[in-house]
């Protein structure tokens, strides 16, 4: 009767192991797919930017808000 308890024990732990693992892996990949938009936002901008019909200092101005905006994204992303 107690070996049978131990099995169920065991068999509960490997089952909460696995289920753990496949949540850590949905969520690694929603990390990806976040990251990837996040990358593909940050050059619509740069391009959005070198478009604009405006002066090379501005269009350098607005390049290094974006720059600074994405490292502030990414470092956000890292916690």
């Amino acid at each position: 009767m107690l070996i049978a308890i131990v099995i169920i024990l065991i068999a509960v732990v490997i089952g909460l192991i696995a289920y753990n693992l496949n949540i850590h892996k949905k969520i690694q990949t929603y990390k990806n797919i976040n990251q990837k938009i996040t990358n593909l936002s940050v050059v619509q901008d740069f391009m959005d930017a070198i478009g604009e019909t405006s002066s090379v200092d501005d269009k350098i101005k607005k390049i290094n808000e974006i720059f600074k905006k994405s490292i502030f994204n990414d470092k956000r992303m890292l916690r």
